[in-house]
């Protein structure tokens, strides 16, 4: 199942250490959780079927803005995205976002790829990130 989530790729931070009474306690990015958010909101928006267990395939593609000025005459291409965020910073923001609806657990991943792009002049979808989630069905013999 392939679905879309609008906006500019958010990747996974830290989590920081507040200073408490205590000692210190984790505070959660909050533009890394509403990323998260709008993931698992677009993943039930569009059914994706919720898988109980078994291995799953995770693919991830996050277009970011295009940096340059568009052309005068013709269309820039899309392009790779080759600075931060990480690539696998973006996959774990991806995976804990679809925690509880697509899959029972981001440990159930077993297989895929995150791809970053920078979107093509004049693309009419902006940024966005694209996301497919399957069974694997293959057994794996070594």
């Amino acid at each position: 199942m392939r679905f879309t989530v609008p906006g500019v790729p958010v990747a996974k931070a830290a989590p920081t250490h507040v200073p408490t009474a205590r000692g210190f306690r984790k505070k959660k990015d909050e533009k890394t959780d509403r990323f998260e958010n709008r993931v698992a909101l677009a993943a039930r928006q569009a059914g994706v079927p919720y898988i109980e267990s078994g291995p799953v395939c995770l693919h991830v593609w996050a277009y970011f803005p295009s940096r340059n000025p568009p052309l005068k005459r013709g269309r820039r291409a899309k392009e790779w995205h080759t600075v931060r965020p990480d690539r696998t910073n973006i996959l774990k923001a991806v995976e804990d976002g679809l925690n509880g609806v697509a899959f029972k657990d981001d440990g159930q991943v077993v297989a895929g790829a995150a791809y970053k792009l920078r979107c093509a002049q004049g693309d009419a979808e902006g940024p966005r990130t694209e996301i497919e989630v399957s069974v694997v069905y293959e057994t794996i013999l070594f």
